[in-house]
């Protein structure tokens, strides 16, 4: 790959349309650096773009990096361009910290939809971004100054909503294709039965009439398939209640071992103090409280 800076700022003029006004680019000891200057520029466009430039040699058995001939990427914003990318959310970033709220994953952060905040320390935050798609996603963010907390919760809540966007749209072009393919299907049935010698109405109850079985036949198989969840479930539950019983008499038994223990301890030691203190270990006075003493703690 050419890594000729000149070279790679026309390739990016072509390949994005940003000139270095925008996106300048400066190679230094094998790193090679993009700083965005605008505000409009696509940050994940241009760091697709800077990746096609890494090339990092590493051993293969180790997997440890090997030095020379390496290009390292950057890709980074000037404080102007996050300054302005930041506005529109810093108010509310800052008051979602300052009201702390007990909740469930911290603060809503107004303007970052379904995005908490909660400080876990001086310098340390949690953010969590929460929705159908992805569940409850964490990050922990460790920023030295207000700007960069700031930059931080704002690119990732902006990312994670560009993520559950692209999902979502993905999602609803797959079922508007699913339709289309299905029209397309009962078009083309109809159209073979038509000419074949049926006519239209007739051709179409035919094929409803094969999509309504077809429909039956799968939710026998499903209701099949959960009836076998069920049995098996059953099963389960089955083994381990009977698990549960065999552990009951194992505690039972050791229980009533224990109870055994403690009324021979205690008839033991009543033994000894119903004897005459003087044939205790010689009459010593010391060992028969001792002895007292035990026989309270055994019958309690």
């Amino acid at each position: 790959m050419d890594n000729n800076t000149k070279n790679i700022r026309r390739q990016l003029k072509a390949d994005l349309g940003y000139n270095a006004r925008q996106v300048s680019v400066k190679a230094e000891r094998g790193n090679l650096t993009f700083t965005v200057r605008a505000a409009a520029v696509d940050m994940d466009q241009v760091q697709d773009f800077a990746n096609r430039y890494e090339s990092i040699s590493r051993c293969e058995m180790t997997g440890e990096i090997l030095s020379g001939g390496n290009t390292f990427i950057t890709v980074q914003q000037t404080a102007e361009v996050q300054t302005t990318l930041v506005a529109p959310y810093a108010d509310a970033i800052r008051a979602a910290i300052a009201t702390q709220e007990v909740s469930t994953y911290g603060t809503a952060i107004s303007g970052l939809e379904n995005a908490y905040i909660w400080r876990l320390d001086f310098n340390t935050y949690q953010l969590t971004v929460t929705d159908a798609i992805f569940g409850a996603r964490d990050t922990y963010i460790k920023a030295d100054s207000e700007h960069s907390l700031l930059c931080g919760v704002t690119y990732l809540g902006l990312s994670y909503i560009a993520q559950r966007k692209e999902v979502a749209d993905s999602a609803a072009q797959r079922e508007e294709n699913e339709a289309d393919e299905v029209v397309d299907y009962e078009e083309l049935a109809i159209q073979k039965l038509e000419d074949e010698g049926c006519t239209r109405s007739d051709a179409q109850g035919i094929v409803q009439a094969e999509q309504m079985k077809a429909a039956a036949l799968r939710q026998e198989r499903c209701d099949a398939k959960v009836k076998e969840m069920d049995e098996e479930q059953e099963k389960r539950d089955e083994e381990i209640a009977a698990a549960q019983r065999r552990a009951d008499a194992v505690r039972d038994e050791v229980i009533k071992y224990s109870d055994m223990e403690i009324r021979a301890q205690r008839a033991l030691v009543n033994d000894l103090l119903s004897s005459n203190p003087k044939d205790i270990i010689g009459g010593n006075a010391f060992i028969a409280d001792a002895l007292r003493a035990l026989a309270e703690m055994i019958s309690q």
